[in-house]
């Protein structure tokens, strides 16, 4: 789903505020600090500051391709206390030993494809007392609820200008994501405390990253196949036609949910 997509995923999707790693810290005592496990790791973003925090991590993915991504940073920037897992969420918990004892686990941008319930079951039975389950993404929607004027412009190319195409499906529009239900589950299970936060941070995007934003997407490049060349061309065309220096700005909003054990 995201095999052609890891390295723009890397490059182009909004990184988090430092706000938000202070934020998760804050949640969970200092001591003990062991193990953290992300479920979704995607390229990293998650994953690398919060290793810091911690003696052992663990980055989990079903993509090789974001695994790929994510060892490159590893390399760079000389991590030793991470390992990382190809599989699916529930593929690893399920892999654990039933001792393992985790201090944080966090599903950043990707708790939706989860089978959630099962997931939380898993987590809140490896949790230390006073450890924390924390999901957070894009408080509106991230790609296709975007309320910006380039982001509209970028869904009006996608889906109106090809209509020698099968319209683009987002795989998140057929996932049917409910908040309300999410919230529900999570109270059935004996968390002392879920508490939801939001933070925001100015975002400065070009032509060039707001392509390599939607090349980022789940399915989109193979949707998109040969006619590639043509919508780089009618994407640069419409955003050049509203700002002609190519630079745009918008205000970043992240939802984090952190339920404490």
């Amino acid at each position: 789903m995201y095999k052609n997509a890891a390295s723009f995923y890397a490059s182009s999707r909004p990184p988090y505020p430092p706000e938000i790693f202070k934020l998760i810290i804050e949640q969970i005592p200092e001591q003990p600090r062991d193990l953290y496990v992300d479920l979704g790791c995607g390229t990293g973003e998650l994953l690398l500051p919060l290793s810091a925090y911690f003696k052992k991590s663990v980055g989990v993915d079903p993509e090789k391709a974001m695994l790929s991504e994510v060892n490159k940073k590893i390399k760079k920037n000389t991590h030793k206390n991470i390992s990382l897992f190809n599989g699916t969420a529930e593929e690893y918990l399920t892999s654990l030993s039933d001792t393992t004892e985790i201090s944080l686990v966090t599903a950043g941008r990707s708790f939706h494809w989860m089978n959630q319930e099962l997931v939380t079951k898993a987590v809140f039975h490896h949790l230390i007392k006073g450890g924390a389950f924390v999901t957070l993404g894009e408080a509106e929607g991230g790609l296709w609820k975007r309320k910006s004027q380039w982001a509209q412009i970028m869904h009006d190319i996608i889906f109106k200008e090809f209509p020698h195409k099968e319209q683009f499906v987002p795989p998140l529009k057929r996932l049917n994501i409910s908040v309300e239900a999410t919230r529900n589950m999570l109270q059935k299970f004996s968390f002392t405390k879920i508490e939801d936060f939001m933070l925001e941070a100015e975002q400065q995007w070009t032509i060039e990253t707001i392509i390599n934003l939607f090349y980022s997407a789940a399915d989109f490049l193979d949707w998109l196949g040969s006619d590639k060349e043509e919508f780089e061309k009618k994407a640069r065309k419409a955003l050049l036609a509203i700002n002609s220096s190519g630079i745009f700005y918008e205000t970043s909003k992240f939802g984090i949910t952190c339920c404490v054990k």
